[in-house]
């Protein structure tokens, strides 16, 4: 809040109105008028009085003094905030006397006086005051003497006090500009506050055809911007929004000069907004992860630069910020062609003169020396070329060396040269270049102080290198300066405005040593502090814009969830805490949209008001941070209201237990320091099981080999005595069922586990064999959150009795699949005895999507695609052109969740795994977005399926549903798919037997010609999922494996 007007206005208010013309400025004011809590009204009285002035309409004053009155009387004698509304009462009469005793007005924002009254002598006074000002700061620029600057400031303050209540739009925009030097001279923070309060109460007061209102709502910019970057987070809102919002308005009013528009702006100033435009977004996608930012970074910038003559002032700074938007795209996407164009554009930036004075041209020389050598290490990282080292090592030396006074940017420049000093000790393993990098982390901390955004950053890197040089030296006083600056880092983290990822990475680089061997471990003090990270995660994901960018933010935090509850248990903490730690940190992308969809309505029915403001929070365009923070106050409103304490809050022992009700739930984590730990809940209790024996290394050895039909039976030997078998006979089921009284179990395993079949382990030689699928029946989840879901989904309301069988037998750059046909009409006919209509000439995108919605039981027979980059993008593909699929994200963006279709039925190869393992806790499959869209059931695949005995195994579910009755049971969609694996594992076992080679083992399509068989995928295809089939005549081996494995692949998701 400034509050240099008669009331206090928050920035982002002002810079809202400040691009309004004069009717959307008396609209955006009158929209306030109902206001109601004290901060709404102060804010309405503030835009009344900037209403008088922009106007020069005295009733605008009037009505300002008359509601405050209201407003103050309202409020009881003594109260806290009395004394403060009543001195506004003041004010705003004290002005209104004033102006109608001086006979002051205003015109279209500027004043008049009468001649020679008492008013425009103390005009004058000011003026001739902000004259010794502009006096004071030519001597400055002469000379460099900062006495001078300091006077300058000293008379432009002077002139605002000179002046009282005569507020003068165009002083206020001086004396920003008097702060503004004194800031980039003396870098004092408190400079650059009041350069923001100054520019944005004179940029508020501007009447739309004020004098240099372009250039000046530009300078606002400038001062917002670097305020923003100095804090690290904003201070209040989101400034780079508010920025943006301005720019875009300049930009736009560009086009108004050609027809000759009331606000139109020169062509300079156009190029102006395009260079600041560019500079906010980056700005904006350093904070947030946007990738969309970050691409329009690169477009405005480049539409500038593209404008700005080789003369222009701004020229070398705006190649820098593009250079610094192509290093951060590079960092995403790791495309070398981003690195070099950012190297290109630093040197060019490097190259150029700078117009400012002595000592500004010095910093600025040494930021663009530490800005090229930062670009140059990661060429370095990735090429190893000595030459890169030696020019990095030179910038960033410059920069490090050579700054004076307290610029804020010199603890980046000590730490990239600490960073190059690091690589040049992995190099040489001279202890002197790590003691050198050791040096300047120590100057990197020194710089900023404690308090600063940035501190727990620059701690966390001093951290890491005593870190480094203990395993160097051993010596014990390095250990015990990497704990003691690990935990201030900490400590600093949580005291300071730093953005979540600082907070998470100063979290787990802490637990890390606390969680470690020897003296300084401290299970207790570790558990506590990854619980915290694991709290903020939700905030990365709600930060971000796309799905995309959420991928891209969480990948850094795989395994977190896993660790703290590890840590937890290691604490000597109940089972039950560590379990809600792990839940707590997994499925964050979807976690957001179940919330929406499940709590929500029964919000709504009691308190649509709050149901409202929450889905307003949840679905503003950018989320950001002041929308996170919006969405918390909001969640804490709700937990208020009776009977909606733990709204939205992480599940508890309840409804854990709840989940149990239809047989035990199985959550199996991994961790570094425990090995495999399994949380068996029952309705009795949440039991741990132990399992040490499984690392994470043996799981990460399997992973490869899962598809391979010679190794497969190992791995799935492995799995039963490691961790299925143990968890069945804790849970008692310790003999196969032999009554037809199945009992039923979900697995919800997680990071690398998620790819393995637990339903399929055991020993499938034996007969009678020993396994899971002898058991129990299985089913997955992603999460117990989502399980939560399932189960709150409502069966089906309305009279839908459609099928949707879609069968894509010939697809775009695929392999034909001959047996999709076979499949839908052998399911039509079932269908329509179960009294389902069959829909089955569905083929374009936006039919499937259209009949979709109306249908029970959506069954795909085709191509599956898994983006092992970006999951949320895998699909089914379909048969009209490469573009033409039905992504994640699409079936994610269907709201069936109030009429929730009975089950998905996804016959296609890997529709049920997340490949990337960094992202393997998020459920981000085409099985997880079609539950989240509302499908009670969703089946589906782990890998690569046989085409022909898709057919038999849907036959096998479908007959199954069919002989449970109306209405679809539950059970029986269970119980369908298990039945029916049972049955092609006994089948293929009696007629493949040891008759087969391992040529007709690997999973693919049969022909009718020829033997076809699957090779180990290549990476591409492995990307791609297409049922890879090479054609082998006559193939003969002598190796033979113990049985077929076609049916492991099938599973099924959900209640």
């Amino acid at each position: 809040m400034t509050s240099l007007a008669l009331a206090k206005i928050s920035i982002s208010t002002i810079c809202q109105a400040a691009i309004l013309d004069e009717e959307g400025y008396n609209a955006f004011v009158e929209a306030r008028s109902g206001a109601t809590t004290d901060e709404e009204v102060e804010e309405y009285l503030g835009l009344l009085h900037a209403s008088f002035v922009r106007s020069g309409d005295i009733e605008k004053l009037k009505k300002a003094i008359k509601r405050s009155h209201e407003w103050a009387s309202a409020t009881p004698d003594g109260h806290d905030h009395r004394s403060n509304k009543q001195q506004i009462v003041d004010n705003l009469s004290h002005c209104l006397n004033f102006y109608i005793r001086e006979r002051i007005e205003y015109k279209e924002g500027f004043i008049v006086f009468v001649p020679d009254s008492k008013s425009m002598q103390t005009a004058r006074e000011a003026q001739a005051m902000m004259y010794s000002a502009d006096v004071e700061l030519q001597k400055y620029d002469d000379n460099g003497d900062l006495d001078h600057l300091q006077r300058a400031l000293g008379h432009a303050l002077a002139s605002i006090g000179i002046m009282g209540v005569i507020f003068n739009p165009m002083l206020a925009l001086k004396v920003a500009d008097v702060c503004d030097k004194a800031f980039n001279a003396t870098n004092n923070p408190m400079h650059l506050g009041m350069a923001v309060a100054y520019a944005s109460m004179g940029a508020l007061f501007m009447h739309e055809k004020f004098l240099d209102r372009a250039s000046r709502l530009m300078s606002l910019c400038d001062y917002l911007l670097t305020w923003s970057s100095q804090e690290g987070e904003d201070l209040e809102g989101d400034l780079a929004n508010e920025v943006i919002r301005i720019l875009h308005h300049l930009v736009q009013n560009a086009n108004a000069l050609q027809v000759g528009g009331p606000h139109a702006i020169s062509p300079s100033e156009h190029t102006g907004a395009l260079g600041r435009l560019g500079r906010a977004y980056g700005q904006r996608s350093v904070r947030l992860g946007s990738s969309d930012d970050l691409r329009n970074s690169i477009k405005f910038l480049e539409q500038a630069l593209s404008l700005a003559g080789s003369e222009n002032p701004r020229r070398e700074l705006w190649l820098s910020h593009l250079a610094s938007s192509y290093l951060q795209q590079y960092a995403r996407h790791n495309l070398e062609d981003d690195l070099d164009l950012a190297i290109k554009y630093y040197e060019e930036s490097s190259a150029l003169p700078f117009n400012a004075g002595t000592q500004l041209v010095n910093d600025n020389r040494n930021i663009q020396s530490t800005h090229l050598s930062e670009a140059l290490r990661s060429r370095y990282v990735l090429k190893e070329n000595p030459d890169d080292m030696t020019r990095g090592i030179a910038a960033a030396r410059q920069g490090a060396e050579n700054f004076t006074g307290e610029h804020p940017d010199r603890a980046w420049s000590f730490t990239v040269y600490s960073k190059w000093m690091t690589h040049k000790y992995k190099v040489t393993n001279s202890i002197g270049d790590l003691n050198i990098g050791l040096e300047y982390a120590h100057k990197a901390v020194s710089a900023v102080p404690r308090q600063h955004a940035h501190s727990a950053h620059w701690q966390i890197r001093l951290g890491e290198l005593y870190r480094l040089r203990f395993k160097h030296t051993g010596a014990t006083e390095d250990g015990d300066a990497e704990l003691a600056t690990l935990l201030q880092a900490w400590d600093t983290a949580k005291q300071t405005k730093c953005g979540p990822s600082v907070f998470i990475k100063a979290a787990t680089h802490l637990g890390s040593i606390l969680g470690s061997k020897g003296a300084r471990q401290n299970w207790e003090l570790a558990s506590t502090v990854l619980a915290e990270a694991v709290a903020r995660m939700h905030d990365v994901a709600i930060l971000s814009l796309q799905q995309s960018d959420k991928e891209w933010a969480l990948k850094r935090y795989a395994g977190l969830a896993s660790e703290a509850a590890a840590f937890s248990l290691n604490a000597g903490k109940p089972a039950l805490e560590a379990l809600k730690l792990l839940d707590q940190g997994r499925e964050l992308i979807n976690n957001s949209l179940m919330s929406l969809r499940g709590d929500v309505d029964v919000l709504a029915q009691k308190r649509p008001d709050l149901s409202t403001k929450l889905l307003a929070a949840w679905e503003m365009k950018n989320h950001s941070l002041s929308s996170a923070q919006l969405l918390r106050q909001t969640l804490m409103e709700i937990r208020a209201v009776e009977g909606f304490e733990s709204f939205q809050e992480p599940l508890g022992e309840k409804e854990f237990l709840s989940l149990a009700q239809k047989g035990p739930v199985v959550v199996i984590s991994i961790s570094s320091v425990r090995g495999c730990d399994a949380f068996l809940i029952t309705e009795a209790g949440i039991q741990l099981k132990p399992l040490p024996e499984v690392r994470r290394a043996t799981v990460q050895g399997h992973i490869p080999h899962l598809t391979d039909p010679l190794k497969l039976p190992g791995i799935l030997e492995w799995l039963w005595y490691s961790i299925c078998e143990p968890c069945l006979n804790d849970l008692g089921f310790i003999s196969p069922v032999t009554d037809g009284k199945w009992p039923h179990v979900w697995w919800i395993p997680t990071g690398g586990l998620t790819l393995f079949p637990f339903h399929a382990a055991g020993l499938h030689h034996r007969t009678p064999s020993d396994s899971v699928i002898d058991r129990v029946v299985s089913s997955y989840g992603t999460s117990l959150k989502a399980l939560h879901y399932q189960r709150g989904l409502k069966p089906k309301k309305s009279e839908s009795k459609h099928a949707l069988l879609v069968a894509m037998p010939i697809t775009h750059g695929c392999l034909d699949l001959p047996y999709v046909s076979d499949e839908v009409h052998t399911l039509g006919p079932i269908c329509e005895s179960m009294g389902l209509n069959p829909l089955m000439d569905s083929q374009s995108r936006a039919k499937i999507l259209s009949d979709l919605c109306k249908s029970t039981i959506f069954h795909f027979a085709g191509h599956g695609n898994v983006r092992t980059t970006e999951p949320s993008l895998s699909s089914l593909r379909l048969n009209i052109l490469d573009d033409c699929q039905l992504t994640v994200g699409d079936i994610q963006d269907l709201r069936l969740h109030e009429d929730p279709p009975f089950m998905a039925y996804l016959s296609a190869c890997s529709t049920g795994v997340v490949r990337r393992g960094d992202l393997a806790d998020e459920g981000i499959h085409l099985a997880g977005a079609f539950q989240l869209a509302g499908f009670r059931h969703v089946i589906c695949t782990l890998w690569n399926v046989n085409d022909h005995c898709c057919v038999e195994v849907a036959k096998i579910v479908y007959e199954t549903l069919r002989a449970g009755g109306t209405p679809l049971s539950d059970k029986a969609a269970r119980e369908g798919l298990h039945f029916a694996l049972r049955s092609l594992r006994s089948k293929s076992a009696n007629e493949l037997g040891s008759q087969k080679t391992v040529s007709e083992m690997h999973i693919g399509k049969p022909s009718e010609t020829a033997q076809q068989i699957i090779c180990e995928p290549t990476p591409a295809q492995l990307d791609s999922t297409d049922r890879i089939q090479v054609l082998v005549v006559n193939s003969v081996s002598s190796v033979k494996p113990p049985g077929n494995f076609l049916w492991v692949p099938f599973v099924h998701f959900g209640s």
